[in-house]
């Protein structure tokens, strides 16, 4: 009998949870609006910043009130 490979159960883990990282990031895809950034592929911190500037732009041009608010989550998960 052929012992098995260390690292076998890993790859067989490995590879289970990257088909469901995909699922789940399908499914995610068609629930959350276009405005949502962050822990998504291809929606970051810059393409947020971007979207600001031009709120922000178009604001200026009607000469419109804009209120901004920026909140930092980095210490309620401690």
């Amino acid at each position: 009998m052929q012992r098995p490979l260390h690292n076998q159960p890993y790859r067989t883990y490995s590879k289970d949870t990257s088909t469901l990282r995909r699922r789940i990031e399908r499914k995610i895809e068609d629930v959350l609006r276009e405005d949502q950034f962050g822990f998504r592929r291809g929606k970051g911190t810059r393409d947020a910043i971007g979207m600001l500037r031009i709120i922000s732009e178009q604001n200026l041009k009607i000469e419109a009130e804009l209120c901004v608010c920026f909140i930092d989550w980095q210490k309620t998960f401690d």
